[in-house]
């Protein structure tokens, strides 16, 4: 999947795989209204028992890969070059939101991934980049990361912001 402006794959699924897919340029054009959950990224996903494994993405707007669900498996992905248009993003990322009661991605794995080249803009406000390697965000809670090979990241190779109950190896 090559050159699109929104999102490459975009699924409201549970119990499915996603496996092997090669994405590359996905949502390099800057300010043409990409906003919100799923938008700007390789593979987005909300629903649980999800399994993404095995893809190739390269030369992302936003986050390579976007989750949201209970029990969602990530192993295997190599991601490059990512948050070129959008940032406060990474290379793998999940959000909850503020509503802490929902279970989110509790029990979800993030696993033998390699995360490379993420660097984000330039914030002025703060002086830092802004792209992250993994980045489980605002509500996270109860996801295992471990063995990810991560390099040459802007800001954190692991972001936790505003979560609880994660293990990291």
């Amino acid at each position: 999947i090559r050159n699109t402006g929104q999102t490459a794959i975009f699924g409201r699924t549970s119990n499915s795989v996603i496996s092997e897919n090669k994405i590359k340029d996905v949502a390099l054009f800057d300010e043409i209204g990409i906003r919100g959950v799923g938008t700007g990224v390789a593979i987005s996903v909300n629903g649980n028992d999800n399994v993404l494994k095995w893809n190739e993405i390269s030369n992302i707007g936003y986050s390579g890969i976007s989750f949201m669900g209970e029990r969602t498996l990530l192993e295997y992905n190599y991601i490059d070059s990512v948050c070129n248009t959008i940032t406060d993003g990474g290379g793998i990322y999940t959000y909850t939101g503020q509503d802490i009661s929902k279970p989110g991605s509790s029990g979800s794995i993030i696993r033998n991934n390699i995360v490379v080249n993420c660097l984000g803009e330039l914030e002025e406000e703060t002086g830092k980049y802004s792209c992250n390697g993994i980045y489980l965000d605002e509500g996270t809670r109860d996801v295992t990361v471990k063995h990810n090979t991560i390099a040459h990241i802007g800001y954190a190779a692991i972001f936790l912001n505003i979560t609880s109950n994660n293990k990291i190896e």
